[in-house]
């Protein structure tokens, strides 16, 4: 009745071991195309299964192979358009009657490979189904029109296969790189906010430590006023083309200053006739207490955005750590050793001097990473009263300076015993 090539079905389907539920007219029960199949029809059954198998496997290869509008089976509606374009004849309700059968044989023989199924929606025309193991069920199922014939263990083509590899690989290449990516982008924001927030710092303390000096040149002459306004001082320093663009600076280091600044006090007084902020230099009438350390005012260890990751060379200035009333005539001497006990001695100090017109030290270490260990030491500390500031000085600079600094050791050492605890 069909027109059917020779496959590698034909011999699974003639197996002698089949089931076939052959009708019987004097066994009760029997019904055609639901649980039993005419002898003169088994043929023709089987010759339906062998027309629409490789249709049923080019469907499962497509679908595997990700073909968008392909699905892995046949309904009803497909096998009965397969068939009657195969047919030798065009009586549909013959083909009608084969399908039927077939799939009572395909119930009652899985080791075919194929498998009748329920569609679990028939109008979305999705790959979902349930398998159909009873062939009461089956006649339940064709009333809605959502029997279909399925491979049970389909294989992937090779070219497939290969192609699903290639767009595994693709994936996590991709999912890797993005990642990658993302990892780079927040690793260059998070060096980026650090630089920032290190830049940032360090134009606060150098806004304090300008303003401190502005203060103590305006206040500390003979016959100067014992105060000074605060917007004065601000106008000294900031151009007025750059007073909006500072005034974040400007309003962290007026902060830092009330808050940690003990000889500085704001007060309001009036100055030609109006009342504005000044801030006033306190001078202590007791006696001066011995110099000693009080403590950190921010981090400066490794990692830490007021330190630098390399230290550029073995020079430093150090600012605040004496005033111009101070006549020590052994400043230096008293400094030197300040110094060397609060960094120890493994610094390898070379030269320490000082500058009495800009208050300010010298230190000169024999290779840039002492010099990273003094700066660490004493970079935010306070001393005396003082917040202590310090910074890299090119070695060209100092040598211009200091010609007779020493280039080589012997190292400086402690001109007194070293003291059992110091803060």
């Amino acid at each position: 009745m069909y027109m059917v090539k020779k496959n590698d079905i034909t011999s699974v389907v003639d197996d002698p071991n089949s089931v076939i539920p052959i009708c019987q007219l004097n066994i009760p029960g029997n019904r055609p195309g639901i649980n039993c199949v005419p002898k003169e029809q088994v043929s023709y059954a089987k010759d339906l299964l062998k027309v629409i198998h490789p249709e049923l496997t080019t469907r499962t290869a497509s679908y595997k192979c990700g073909q968008p509008g392909v699905y892995p089976y046949l309904t009803e509606n497909d096998i009965l358009n397969i068939a009657s374009s195969k047919a030798e004849t065009s009586d549909i309700s013959q083909c009608r009657t084969d399908l039927n059968n077939l799939q009572v044989l395909l119930i009652n023989n899985p080791q075919w490979g194929l498998r009748v199924v329920a569609l679990k929606n028939v109008y979305t025309k999705d790959a979902e189904f349930s398998p159909i193991q009873s062939t009461d069920v089956v006649v339940q199922h064709r009333a809605s029109r959502n029997v279909a014939i399925t491979l049970i263990d389909p294989s992937t083509p090779l070219s497939c296969l290969l192609l699903n590899t290639l767009y595994s690989a693709g994936s996590t290449i991709f999912v890797v790189s993005v990642l990658t990516l993302l990892l780079f982008g927040i690793q260059r924001f998070y060096k980026y906010y650090m630089s920032y927030k290190k830049r940032k710092s360090e134009e606060v303390y150098s806004m304090v430590e300008q303003i401190i000096d502005i203060i103590t040149q305006e206040t500390e002459g003979e016959g100067a006023e014992p105060y000074i306004s605060v917007d004065h001082v601000r106008d000294t320093l900031i151009s007025p083309q750059n007073r909006e663009k500072m005034s974040a600076v400007w309003d962290a280091a007026v902060k830092f200053i009330q808050k940690n600044e003990s000889r500085v006090r704001m007060e309001v007084q009036s100055v030609d006739g109006e009342d504005c902020r000044v801030w006033r230099w306190v001078s202590s009438s007791s006696p001066k207490r011995s110099a000693a350390w009080q403590g950190q005012a921010f981090e400066t260890q490794e990692g830490s955005v007021n330190n630098p990751t390399v230290s550029p060379t073995p020079c430093l200035k150090i600012r605040h750590m004496f005033d111009k009333n101070d006549n020590n005539p052994n400043l230096r001497t008293v400094l030197q050793d300040v110094i060397l006990e609060k960094c120890g001695d493994n610094c390898n100090i070379l030269h320490v001097d000082i500058e009495r017109s800009s208050c300010c030290v010298y230190v000169k270490c024999a290779s840039p990473a002492g010099a990273g260990a003094v700066y660490r030491s004493l970079h935010g500390w306070w001393y005396d009263g003082r917040l202590i500031t310090v910074r890299y000085l090119r070695l060209e600079r100092y040598m211009q300076r200091f010609p007779e600094s020493p280039a080589a050791p012997p190292y400086l050492r402690l001109s007194r015993p070293r003291r059992a605890e110091h803060t």
